[in-house]
C-alpha cells in the first residue's frame, strides 16, 4: 500500500491513541504530560515528538507491569481513574497496552515515511 492510501488509517489511529491518553490523563491532574501528548496526537502538531514520548511511557509501563506479574505483585495502574481497585487483572492491562504500543510505533514510523518535516527522517534521507 502506498503512503497516500494509508494516510486515513494513520490519522484515525493517531487520533485514537491521542484520545486514549487524554482520557487516561484527564482524571489525574498529576499527569499533564500524558494529557499534552494526547492532545498533540489528536491535533497532529508535533506528532513525532509526542509519539516518541507516548511510546516511551507505554514501554516503561509494559516493562513495569511485566516485572510485577513475574514477581507475583498485584498492582493497580490507576490509568483511567484515581481509585485504587484491588484485584485488577494485570494480564488484561498488559494485553491492552501491547496493541497501543504497536499503534504508537506505527504512528511514529508512518509519520516519518509520509514525508512530514521531521529532523530524524530528513537526516536518514540525506545519509542515503
Amino acid at each position: 500500500m502506498t503512503a497516500g492510501r494509508l494516510k486515513p488509517l494513520y490519522v484515525f489511529l493517531r487520533m485514537m491513541l491521542g484520545l486514549i491518553f487524554v482520557w487516561a490523563a484527564s482524571s489525574k491532574i498529576l499527569d499533564p504530560g500524558g494529557f499534552a501528548c494526547g492532545l498533540l496526537l489528536i491535533t497532529g502538531y508535533l506528532v513525532r515528538g509526542s509519539a516518541v514520548i507516548v511510546n516511551l511511557m507505554l514501554t516503561v509501563f509494559i516493562i513495569a507491569l511485566s516485572l510485577n506479574i513475574f514477581r507475583g505483585i498485584d498492582i493497580n495502574c490507576g490509568c483511567f481513574s484515581q481509585e485504587a481497585q484491588s484485584g485488577t487483572n494485570m494480564y488484561s492491562s498488559l494485553l491492552w497496552n501491547l496493541p497501543m504500543l504497536a499503534v504508537g510505533l506505527w504512528v511514529l514510523f508512518f509519520s516519518c515515511k509520509s514525508g512530514n518535516s521531521l529532523r530524524l527522517c530528513e537526516t536518514e534521507k540525506k545519509s542515503k
